[in-house]
Parts: C-alpha cells; structure tokens; sequence
C-alpha cells in the first residue's frame, strides 16, 4: 500500500501547498443484514464518518470508492449504486490539521453486497 505522499492528491499537495484543491472523490453507505451502517472513526478530526476517499489519476468513482472501501475496511464492495453528489463549499470544503484545504466533489454509492472481514486498514 503506498502512503499519501503518493496519491494523486498528495503529489499536487507537494506543488500547491496547503492552498485549496477542487478533489473528486466518493463516499459509500455499507448497510449489513440487520439494517446497520458502517461507520469509520477518523484519526484526523475524531469524528465518525462512512467510509470514502479521493480518485487517483485514471480511476473512475466507483473503482475509487472499492479501493477505498478495501483499503479502509479489508471489505470488499459490489453493486456500488449511485444516489446522490455531495459539492456545497459550506459542507464539502475542509481544513486538515496540517493546514491543507480541500474542496470535494463528491459522488456518493449505497450497497448492501459485499464480502470479507472488517478489518482496520489504515490509521
């Protein structure tokens, strides 16, 4: 698994510095058999959230959001489904920790398929 520095958006972060960045990327509604959602803890904000992240150069949305979904989860997703996008700059823009400003452009995906064990991938 390569780290941020090579993403797509952390090779421009290198460039631009903390400026704003217009990023696309994906979020996904997981709902299990008894109708619960998965939600993922973040370490950068301590706040609860569905599991997502930005498009790398060449992938599509819903090839983003399995990546992510595996990479965050150990899951895997399938019949990602598409509802709704997400690019008010009052809700989708967000200051990091570190300084970094990002402007999302969001598509958000439903599924209740998916396989393997709930595994914590990343910090």
């Amino acid at each position: 698994m390569s780290g941020f520095a090579d993403s797509y958006v952390g090779r421009l972060r290198a460039i631009v510095g903390s400026r704003t960045l217009l990023v696309p990327g994906s979020r996904i509604v997981i709902v299990d058999r008894a109708g619960r959602i998965l939600l993922q803890h973040r370490s950068d904000f301590g706040v609860w959230g569905i599991p997502g992240g930005s498009a790398e150069e060449g992938e599509t949305l819903e090839a983003a959001i399995k990546r992510e979904v595996t990479e965050e989860t150990g899951l895997s997703v399938s019949d990602a489904r598409p509802f709704g996008f997400a690019s008010d700059p009052l809700h989708e823009t967000i200051v990091f920790p570190n300084g970094d400003r990002s402007h999302f452009f969001t598509l958000m995906f439903y599924t209740r398929s998916f396989t393997g064990d709930l595994a914590i991938g990343d910090d």
